[in-house]
């Protein structure tokens, strides 16, 4: 009786592309794993904001002067603590202020020909308010205290652009225990023939808050519009107001614009030069390994289908020949 031997399925030269193809993978392992590592610190990448240096609790004094220099003296109200800086040509100094927020410069030292003082005031909250920038004397007497001066409040929003409806909240620091008056202007944009007009419909609105002991104050704003609103705060102190506030915009959209947008900023993401140079070099890994991959698999294909075809079949052992009257 015949017996029938099955091949085995694998063959050598299954062995040998198996072997091949592990090859391929651990010399291109390494490669991968470092275009990975270098994405993944693209994304995670990020800048450190620059902050203004507040001083410290105690009283520090810091100045510098250039040429024939002139004594004077200063003084004025800013928020409770705040650091306030004094500036212009070839001077700079800073003091800070007290818990009532009044501030002081006594008799520093200031080129003659000094046409102006810049003062500058940083709360607490690293929060920076307007320069407020007065001529100096031309004549002046060092018995004499030049003020008062109201410093401008700081002011900040909780959020630069948000859905129509939400609540965004106005903080800040001014002078304290004072009234405080915020604008807010309202901008519609008005559309003619789906063409945006250069023009905005403007409608202001005002809301007055109380600043607290030490100055601080907040307001809520909110809108069903879709619109921009640009916004100032301006303090009341001993029935004089302050110079105004930085002007902040905020940008009210609908859901739909939101999505919008952040499909964009998705885009841009994606439109990164550096991304872009990381997918080229991934473009020319694969090419360079489909060159060498792709080239030998299509030259022997032909020829591996067969080995497989035979590598199936059955061997018959101890068959008996068929005698040659068959074949005729």
């Amino acid at each position: 009786m015949d017996t029938v031997v099955p091949m085995n399925r694998i063959g050598p030269i299954g062995q040998i592309r198996r072997i091949r193809q592990l090859k391929i993978v651990i010399l291109t392992f390494p490669i991968l794993l470092v275009l990975a590592v270098l994405f993944v610190q693209f994304l995670t990448r990020q800048q450190t904001p620059n902050s203004p240096t507040v001083l410290s609790d105690h009283d520090v004094s810091v100045s510098a002067t250039i040429g024939t220099t002139q004594s004077y003296s200063l003084f004025g109200y800013t928020s409770a603590r705040a650091t306030v800086s004094l500036n212009g040509i070839g001077l700079l100094k800073e003091v800070k202020a007290d818990e009532k927020g009044k501030f002081i410069f006594e008799n520093f030292l200031a080129p003659s020909s000094i046409q102006e003082f810049c003062l500058t005031a940083i709360d607490t909250e690293n929060r920076m308010s307007t320069p407020l920038c007065v001529p100096a004397p031309q004549k002046y007497t060092s018995h004499d205290a030049l003020g008062p001066y109201l410093l401008p409040p700081s002011i900040e929003v909780s959020n630069g652009q948000a859905l129509t409806g939400e609540h965004i909240t106005i903080t800040g620091k001014t002078i304290p225990g004072t009234d405080v008056s915020i604008a807010l202007f309202h901008e519609t944009n008005q559309t003619v023939a789906f063409v945006k007009s250069v023009y905005a419909a403007q409608a202001l609105e005002k809301k007055t808050v109380s600043a607290s002991s030490d100055g601080s104050y907040t307001a809520q704003v909110t809108s069903t519009n879709q619109e921009t609103i640009r916004l100032f705060a301006q303090a009341q102190f001993n029935k004089q107001k302050t110079p105004k506030s930085n002007t902040l915009s905020i940008k009210l959209i609908s859901v739909i614009m939101n999505y919008f947008e952040r499909f964009l900023s998705y885009l841009r993401l994606l439109l990164n030069p550096n991304v872009i140079l990381l997918l080229e070099v991934c473009l020319v890994l694969f090419l360079i390994y489909s060159r060498f991959r792709w080239g030998t698999f299509f030259h022997k294909k032909k020829s591996y289908a067969i080995i497989e075809v035979k590598n199936q079949l059955p061997l018959r052992l101890n068959y008996t020949a068929l005698p040659p009257s068959v074949f005729e």
